[in-house]
């Protein structure tokens, strides 16, 4: 399960001492992670939950960079943006290998004649949930339809 692997990463990042950024993510993942479970019913926390926080928190640190670049005058410290570029790649160790641009357009243009939905109905049937970019998938659709 995902969880047992954030969990033994956190152990030997905490064992190993030399890397606290990868520390606090794991720690704090983990325990939101863990929260989940416990307030549905003091159970394990599923994979795809797991997989929806660690999705978020990539959300989030991507969410910063696009508000901080379209703030004039703004921008973070060269400091920041490495921290929170490590953490990016910290969190894409957890997250499924996205498809790539190309398949997802491949796919969408064999079923381009039956409309939106059904199409990303078929997306998630062919990929799985999660691991293509949505607005991606919408954006390319969009793009063929016209």
């Amino acid at each position: 399960m995902l969880i047992d692997k954030l969990r033994a990463d956190l152990l030997i990042a905490r064992k190993e001492k030399t890397d606290q950024v990868k520390i606090d993510l794991l720690r704090t993942l983990v325990g939101e992670a863990e929260m989940v479970g416990k307030n549905a019913g003091n159970r394990e926390t599923t994979d795809s939950e797991v997989l929806a926080i660690v999705t978020k928190f990539s959300k989030n640190i991507k969410e910063i960079f696009e508000k901080t670049a379209n703030l004039v005058g703004q921008s973070l410290s060269g400091d920041k943006v490495d921290s929170l570029q490590y953490e990016l790649r910290i969190l894409a160790e957890y997250l499924p290998q996205q498809v790539s641009e190309e398949d997802l357009a491949s796919t969408i243009n064999s079923t381009l004649c039956v409309g939106m939905g059904p199409i990303m109905k078929h997306l998630i049937e062919k990929f799985g949930k999660g691991n293509f970019d949505a607005g991606v998938a919408r954006k390319l659709i969009e793009a063929k339809s016209n």
